[in-house]
């Protein structure tokens, strides 16, 4: 089976014989092309998005999403995609119903009034604590590798030289120390979103609230802790008001420094992983992520 090599395939006539004819309603002359991380390749159609699969892993994982987002609880307060895959044509894509609305960044979420701030983080939890408790029923349907799913310490270790300037050094190494004796307790093994960054959410910038979430690819079962890391990419604030929302609400102890602790690995994975040409991330570069790392660790959130 066949896959899109690169964002330059993307044409209009590509995409009106290739993606179009199963699409109901789809005008190829619409397309937008949309910054994507490694596994997928995104078309903005205004009011559909596509993804087309890079490889076979991206294709897998767009039909473990499909199948997650079925089985997805009822969110009240919040809309999901319900991704369709299609195999039927030359190359096999995913397509969905856009949810209105805009990113999340955190210029948008700095803005917020300190209500609006508190109810998205109440919203938040609430998605949270009903996938988590959801962990019996969702989790064979999700990664069957456990997450993170982030190169081991040793291979950390070995990328570094080269890469990790001295001014990072001893940040790095109590990094890797923690990250080589971590350890999950069985309790804390739930089925987790684990991509809760800004660009997979929908903001109704005139109401100031979230009104729906995106991508579901990446869902699994792994730490508690580290489904709530990726909300450090828009704000700490709205990471400590979500996890202090969550115990108040499910009983559940947190550890806001652990969640910490997976955000800083996740920094310098993406790093080595983007400087020895493993990962492709449209936009990053060594020489952000470097800037990325620098400005989590003077926040002194972790260690």
């Amino acid at each position: 089976m066949p896959f899109v090599p690169d964002h330059a395939a993307l044409t209009p006539a590509f995409l009106g014989r290739e993606v179009a004819p199963y699409v109901p309603g789809l005008d190829a002359a619409s397309a937008r092309a949309l910054p994507t991380g490694d596994a997928s390749y995104a078309v903005d159609f205004g009011a559909v998005i596509v993804r087309l699969p890079r490889d076979a892993g991206a294709l897998e994982a767009l039909r473990r999403e499909a199948a997650v987002c079925t089985a997805l609880p009822a969110f009240p307060d919040l809309a999901t995609p319900h991704p369709v895959v299609v195999e039927a044509g030359a190359y096999p894509f995913a397509w969905h119903r856009k949810i209105p609305g805009e990113h999340l960044t955190p210029e948008v979420y700095g803005a917020l009034s300190e209500t609006q701030k508190d109810s998205m983080a109440a919203t938040l939890v609430q998605f949270f604590a009903a996938l988590h408790a959801a962990t019996p029923r969702l989790g064979p349907l999700g990664s069957a590798e456990p997450w993170p799913w982030y190169l081991s310490p040793e291979a950390l270790h070995a990328a570094a030289p080269g890469v990790i300037p001295p001014d990072l050094a001893a940040h790095f190494a109590q990094a890797m120390a923690a990250y080589e004796s971590l350890e999950v307790a069985p309790k804390d093994m739930v089925f987790g979103y684990f991509d809760a960054h800004g660009q997979n959410m929908a903001f109704d910038a005139g109401a100031g609230r979230l009104v729906g979430l995106y991508d579901f690819a990446d869902c699994g079962t792994g730490d508690r802790h580290a489904d709530f890391h990726p909300l450090n990419t828009i704000s700490p604030d709205l990471t400590s008001r979500v996890v202090e929302h969550y115990t108040a609400l499910t009983g559940i102890p947190v550890d806001l420094r652990r969640v910490h602790f997976y955000t800083t690995v996740c920094n310098y994975n993406a790093l080595l992983e983007v400087a020895t040409g493993r990962w492709s991330l449209v936009g990053d570069t060594v020489e952000s992520l470097l800037h990325q790392i620098r400005h989590w660790a003077a926040l002194g959130l972790w260690p």
